[in-house]
């Protein structure tokens, strides 16, 4: 792990041992950016890998990681107990916190500062009993197999720093739930709900947009504290949903609406999914005008053009959460890491008879072959692609989005695992609803973790119902191997030419 660690303006960091990982530090290295550009920092107090070195010791962790047994270090972490030095370290910040309710406990690895999503985070009520859990479930969440394969691929060092901080959100009234007693029996626990105006990721830059991107996303992370006993409950039944009438009519009748009246207002773009009604953006109750959403995307659009200008014009990946203050509404960063765009561009083949198929969505670049397409054409093709993936190795894999869930890409990574997709060296979505601006929101979570194992992620246009691009495939494969009806290989010698810079990939046929 890198254990280099910037000098940390004490305002808003406030560090504990060594090694605090990438999310921790580039948001040291990147705070008067960050603050010159409109948005706001909370302070952080953070856990440095060193820091947990004795515990991991002393629960016997360390001794089942020397082996190789990962489940033996989880169930011996969550059985672990700290020492009294680390316990007044855990007092010392809920101290530091005690004017905050809710609190989030992150994970601060190296490469998770892009949005891979690998690490587990929590939202929790400020006491020193959950603040302990929690870390020590993000400390265990280092320990997964799916975790352990993301670095190898990515050729990341082993460990993690534990970030804690007060949640960016407001409290939003009261949710009665059920817990079971040592009795076992279900008893009823009212808890607080909090949740932010608004949150999501965002781009300073992005060739896709081909300006600054804003999104927005569901609630805060997908492991939300569910359990009523920590008291907190998110979630998009009661994280609030008085903006859902101004946008029902544009998700549901006015599909492209939304983007092209974004486009219009300093071409900020926003991702919605236009055709999930249940999916609504959490804002509060008395956000009733239009007029109240132009401006929270235009302080949003306008100030992540002034950090791309405050970061000397590199492109930047963040996530954000907006919270109402007495002082009006806040934008705050909670996560930011550099974010590269490929520059590798190609001159396009005009061979119509070898082009199995032209990408308009493009994240990643290069050039890869493979003599293997996988094709997921039904939900039921994911339960095989697990054995499909150790089978074959640098692989071209396409999905049809519309046949095998409604959800997204984030819902994919989370349902799959990187480890069912692990040999792939493309990932290709292959349906008629892609766009760019549908695809920009897909790139978030799945879009980190391919760009950060060095993945090619593709948005294919889908035609009809035989789909033009498997239809060539289909004709030309020399062989094919069939796992059920909804997954099936294909053998074929492909070469992919992919271009982020230019938004346009093909796939084309060998010879």
């Amino acid at each position: 792990m890198n254990f280099a660690t910037p000098n940390a303006d004490a305002r808003y960091f406030r560090v504990y041992g060594e090694g605090v990982g990438e999310k921790a530090r580039q948001l040291m290295l990147k705070m008067q950016p960050i603050l010159d550009s409109g948005f706001f920092l909370d302070k952080r107090n953070v856990l440095g890998w060193s820091f947990f070195s004795g515990f991991l010791k002393r629960c016997g962790a360390e001794s089942a990681i020397v082996a190789g047994d990962l489940k033996a270090a989880r169930e011996r972490i969550a059985e672990g107990k700290f020492n009294d030095g680390e316990m007044k370290v855990f007092a010392e910040i809920c101290k530091d916190f005690c004017e905050h309710k809710i609190l989030a406990v992150r994970s601060s690895a190296e490469g998770d500062a892009l949005g891979t999503g690998v690490y587990d985070s929590f939202f929790t009520l400020n006491s020193i009993e959950n603040v302990c859990e929690f870390a020590k479930r993000v400390l265990a969440s280092h320990f997964t197999e799916n975790a352990a394969l993301v670095r190898h691929d990515a050729k990341l060092d082993d460990g993690i720093g534990v970030m804690i901080e007060p949640l960016v959100a407001n409290e939003r009234g009261e949710l009665t739930g059920y817990y079971k007693d040592n009795r076992g029996l279900d008893m009823p626990k009212t808890s607080p709900v909090f949740a932010p105006m608004i949150s999501g990721f965002g781009r300073t830059y992005s060739y896709a947009a081909e300006d600054a991107q804003v999104g927005v996303v569901q609630g805060l992370a997908a492991n939300y504290v569910k359990d009523p006993r920590f008291g907190i409950v998110i979630t998009k039944e009661n994280a609030g949903n008085g903006f859902q009438d101004i946008l029902m009519d544009i998700m549901m009748s006015k599909k492209n609406h939304a983007q092209h009246h974004m486009k219009g207002m300093n071409k900020a773009s926003l991702a919605l999914d236009a055709n999930a009604n249940e999916k609504v953006v959490e804002f509060f109750d008395n956000c009733q005008t239009q007029v109240l959403y132009e401006e929270v995307f235009a302080d949003l659009y306008g100030n992540a053009v002034k950090l791309h200008e405050n970061l000397g014009n590199r492109a930047a990946y963040f996530e954000y959460a907006t919270k109402a203050t007495e002082g009006g509404r806040k934008h705050f960063i909670n996560q930011i890491a550099d974010d590269a765009r490929s520059e590798f561009t190609f001159e396009p083949c005009k061979e119509v008879s070898r082009i199995a198929g032209q990408a308009v969505f493009v994240s990643g670049g290069g050039q890869k072959s493979a003599a293997q397409l996988v094709y997921i054409n039904h939900k039921s093709g994911w339960e095989k692609l697990r054995q499909a993936n150790k089978e074959h190795k640098n692989y071209f894999l396409i999905y049809e989005q519309g046949a095998s869930w409604k959800g997204d890409m984030d819902d994919a990574c989370t349902v799959i695992g990187y480890e069912h997709i692990n040999n792939a060296a493309v990932i290709g979505v292959n349906s008629h609803e892609v766009r760019k601006e549908m695809m920009l929101d897909f790139s978030a979570h799945f879009g980190g973790i391919l760009g950060l194992t060095g993945k090619i992620l593709l948005g294919f246009e889908y035609y009809d119902q035989n789909s033009l691009i498997m239809e060539k495939i289909r004709r030309n494969a020399a062989a094919k191997k069939e796992y059920n009806r909804g997954c099936v290989v294909y053998e074929l010698p492909l070469e992919l030419l992919a271009s982020e810079k230019m938004q346009y990939a093909q796939i084309i046929l060998g010879q």
